[in-house]
């Protein structure tokens, strides 16, 4: 039989003739006799091959089916180790797993805190914004008062500048009108010159009598009494 008939066969139980080798062939039977066609029990890692006892010359031929038997426990042995393989690969992609998670996890500590601080941030922000609005609002209300207090001021100007006008006008005029009166007052003064001067003398008197003595005119009948009673001399200059 073929080693493919081998692994179809649904039975797979071959006759044999009793020899030496029985008690071999009675310990391994039941693991070709497995109910499931094609499925053995799970082999052992440290199974290791059982060699036939010594048999003379004329009976030393195996069956077929025990090579098949060794060959699928080297199969076995084989996907052992790849499961072994497999396992500390997991085991391995498990620890990086760890490692991952665990970054992760520092990395959702970070952004709460970033989160935290953009928070406060926009929170600052919105504070600034209201005292800048609140700010600027007063340097508006403050612009307003002072293009009202503008416009005040410029018509307190006005009108100083008008009542400046005319206190300057009047004073022009004061001035002109004394300016007037000063020349019609000195228009009466008489002023004498080279009159000897005399302690406790009477200006009025010496003057009239200079003017009888020297110009021959009669003050204390016609010009005296009129400078006592009309005139009044308002300089009298004596050298």
């Amino acid at each position: 039989m073929s080693q493919q008939n081998f692994s179809q066969d649904p039975n797979f139980i071959y006759p044999y003739n009793p020899g030496p080798n029985a008690g071999f062939m009675t310990q391994n039977q039941h693991l070709c006799s497995s109910p499931t066609p094609g499925m053995y029990p799970p082999p052992i890692h440290h199974m290791q091959h059982i060699s036939p006892p010594a048999q003379p010359a004329s009976t030393q031929q195996r069956p077929t089916w025990v090579d098949e038997l060794f060959r699928r426990m080297d199969k076995f042995e084989n996907k052992l180790n790849k499961l072994d393989q497999i396992d500390s690969f997991v085991t391995s992609l498990n620890a990086k797993v760890i490692r991952l998670e665990q970054g992760t996890k520092s990395l959702d500590e970070r952004l709460d805190q970033v989160e935290k601080s953009t928070q406060l941030i926009s929170d600052d922000y919105d504070t600034h914004k209201q005292n800048f609005t609140d700010i600027k609002t007063e340097l508006n209300k403050i612009s307003s008062q002072l293009k009202t207090n503008n416009s005040s001021v410029n018509t307190v100007d006005k009108k100083l500048s008008a009542s400046l006008d005319d206190m300057k006008r009047e004073n022009d005029r004061l001035q002109n009108e004394l300016l007037e009166v000063q020349m019609k007052a000195m228009s009466n003064n008489l002023i004498f010159y080279n009159i000897p001067e005399v302690n406790d003398e009477n200006c009025r008197y010496t003057i009239g009598k200079f003017c009888e003595e020297k110009l021959k005119i009669d003050i204390h009948l016609k010009y005296y009494g009129m400078c006592m009673d009309s005139y009044q001399f308002m300089m009298i200059t004596i050298f």
